[in-house]
């Protein structure tokens, strides 16, 4: 496979594997998925003060009025639960103020079936009143003949309804366990729903459901019972479509009311950020007083209202942790939610499938980025792939109550950029780490040491003038040789001339400048200066000759040949550095000392090592030298008094 081909394979397969994991830890480890899903709800509603949009607050139906029962009214009227006769008060004022609807969602306490609960029971039959599961009696006050076995009877019998018109495999939350009213409340009372306000694992409501299972019948929540009436909706027109929403007034509406409901069947709250301040709200004992003593006057603002009454209490478990930052009372959650059905400003939540293909379709997108793209553009359109979504998300819950959660997506977006920028960077390396491998057949390793210094830089390094050892070597009648032989065999026989060379000279840190033929030209003392060059470069010259001699028993068997060298050496000062353009350079020397190397070079004989008088002069008392006559040489003026370097003297221990 190609390296082409090979990085393409790599770009599709990871992005799919990243994607698949995290659609398997969504799957196995639900709670994971959960807990982003909730961190981009609330961040989602807390940042809806901070921004200009027709979801900063949601609108309210005019129609609400909230009456709560606070510290206040419990003070005044005995405590809480309020005696049941403040109850009937109530109703028969609101009665007398024309109000349309009465939604309970408080207790009774009443240890037995009072005369007063009778009255209460005939005065909702004047008016459309709603009774949920919230108006309860307590455990203690079930009579011995299994009171609440009869109203749960009543409950089914009355309140109950068909909504399958899909089939049955829609997931609606099962009922759970609840206290009701008493039976003469179910029997009077116009309608009836549970009270369920789910929490999450972490405690915060952020949904609840508007229709619970008991068996295979199912019963509408207090929620959903009050808007029907409000709404002058039949209570059993309901439909759920399996496709994610319960739809109510199809009978009615032009255009039904579609309310979104998540895959297990719960309703999401769009939460008022200040209910005391928004909603009409006013406190049940005023108002019990105010509209006993002035009903003609109250009616003008209370009729053809619907109002709410529930607990606002404090030291009561009635408060709930919502998403805005602030418990709210459980009477007000049903409330908001009341107030969603009425005013259609739902949540809907995006279908799994959607968010399955972000999780699929991002990482692919931004691999195929990587891999025609420069890594500057890459990590730009990374960023923008990540901002994208959420400026995206956020703008469509915050102007059309759409919520997308983005952080799965994001979380195997950002994954697979890290992943594939640390396979571009392992390629990189790798292609880089063989460039190099490439490079270091060809320089010495000080020349490669120089080279990674200036990498990074746009302009290379000037000239300089140094002092220098220069070597010439040559192979001694290598071209006579190689008209008699195949060229794959004396390119096989060069190589291994070449790396016994080499391995010498860079022992003695040498710099190859250049291959020329069957010869070399190097030098001791740049780009990294070191002491004693004249000796290194001496040195390096003794032991190549003798690693080629004794080489020569190998090759003369494999080759049929027998090499011989020549060799000069030549101290002086050169220019050294880059030389070439912008686009092409190279690193080298020039200057008196090379053309003498390159003439004593040519002028020595077939295994001879020469040096000048100046390397000689620095040597001397190390090596076995032997003093030739004055010579003259082509390009110098004047004769020159060589030396040929016979072997190193033997240290004295």
């Amino acid at each position: 496979m190609t390296n082409s081909k090979r990085k393409i394979t790599v770009h599709f397969i990871l992005p799919i594997v990243c994607a698949l994991t995290f659609f398997f830890l969504d799957w196995k480890l639900p709670q994971f998925s959960s807990m982003l899903f909730r961190a981009q709800y609330d961040l989602y509603f807390n940042s809806q003060r901070y921004f200009n949009s027709q979801r900063t607050y949601p609108n309210i139906d005019n129609r609400l009025v909230f009456f709560m029962i606070d510290d206040q009214t419990t003070d005044r009227l005995g405590g809480f639960p309020l005696k049941q006769h403040y109850n009937l008060r109530m109703i028969n004022s609101l009665r007398a103020c024309g109000v349309d609807n009465i939604i309970w969602d408080t207790i009774f306490a009443n240890k037995e079936l009072s005369e007063e609960s009778s009255e209460m029971a005939e005065a909702m039959q004047f008016i459309p009143n709603i009774v949920s599961f919230g108006v309860r009696m307590r455990e203690d006050s079930f009579p011995e003949n299994n009171q609440k076995s009869i109203n749960e009877k009543m409950m089914l019998e009355r309140f109950t309804f068909d909504a399958w018109k899909y089939g049955r495999d829609t997931s609606v939350p099962d009922a759970g366990p609840s206290l009701m009213p008493a039976e003469i409340f179910l029997k009077t009372a116009k309608n009836a729903g549970h009270v369920a306000r789910t929490s999450d694992s972490d405690g915060i409501c952020r949904r609840i459901p508007l229709i619970v299972k008991f068996d295979d019948l199912l019963i509408p929540s207090l929620v959903l019972a009050a808007a029907m009436e409000i709404l002058q909706v039949p209570h059993d027109d309901i439909v759920i479509d399996p496709s994610g929403s319960i739809i109510i007034g199809t009978s009615k509406f032009e255009s039904p009311i579609r309310i979104p409901i998540d895959q297990d069947g719960y309703f999401f709250m769009n939460y008022v950020p200040d209910w005391l301040e928004y909603f009409d709200v006013r406190r049940f004992v005023n108002q019990l007083e105010s509209t006993e003593q002035f009903p003609h006057e109250m009616s003008e603002g209370l009729k053809g209202k619907s109002v709410l009454v529930g607990g606002v209490l404090s030291l009561t478990d009635d408060f709930v942790l919502t998403p805005i930052r602030s418990p709210l009372p459980g009477a007000v959650v049903i409330l908001t939610a009341i107030n969603n059905i009425l005013t259609r400003q739902f949540i809907t939540i995006a279908k799994g499938w959607i968010i399955v293909l972000f999780i699929f379709v991002l990482p692919l997108l931004l691999s195929g980025i990587y891999l025609f793209k420069r890594p500057v553009i890459s990590v730009i359109i990374t960023v923008l792939l990540i901002t994208l979504p959420i400026v995206a998300s956020f703008w469509l819950f915050m102007n059309y109550g759409y919520y997308l959660p983005v952080g799965l997506p994001l979380l195997t977006l950002i994954v697979t950029a890290l992943l594939l920028a640390l396979v571009e960077h392992f390629r990189q390396y790798k292609l880089a780490k063989n460039y190099s491998d490439i490079l270091s057949r060809f320089v010495s390793p000080a020349l490669m040491n120089e080279l990674q210094k200036t990498v990074n830089q746009s302009v290379l390094p000037g000239v300089r003038r140094v002092e220098l050892s220069v070597m010439f070597i040559d192979i001694a009648g290598f071209t006579s040789l190689t008209q008699h032989s195949e060229p794959e065999e004396i390119s096989s026989l060069l190589d291994e001339i070449y790396q016994t060379t080499m391995q010498e000279l860079f022992r003695y840190q040498g710099t190859l400048d250049k291959f020329i033929g069957d010869g070399l030209l190097a030098y001791f003392g740049a780009p990294k200066t070191i002491q004693e060059k004249e000796k290194q470069a001496t040195r390096a010259a003794l032991a190549i000759r003798a690693r080629i001699d004794e080489a020569n028993s190998v090759w003369n068997k494999k080759y049929g040949k027998k090499i011989q060298m020549r060799c000069g050496i030549a101290t002086g000062y050169v220019t050294a550095g880059y030389f070439g353009g912008k686009k092409y350079a190279t690193y080298t020397i020039i200057g008196k000392a090379v053309n003498l190397a390159a003439r004593l070079e040519a002028s020595a004989k077939v295994g001879q090592i020469l040096i000048d008088s100046h390397t000689a002069n620095r040597i001397g008392n190390d090596f076995v030298l032997k003093q030739l006559n004055p010579v003259g040489l082509k390009g110098i003026a004047y004769p020159v008094t060589s030396w040929e370097l016979v072997r190193e003297k033997e240290v004295d221990l």
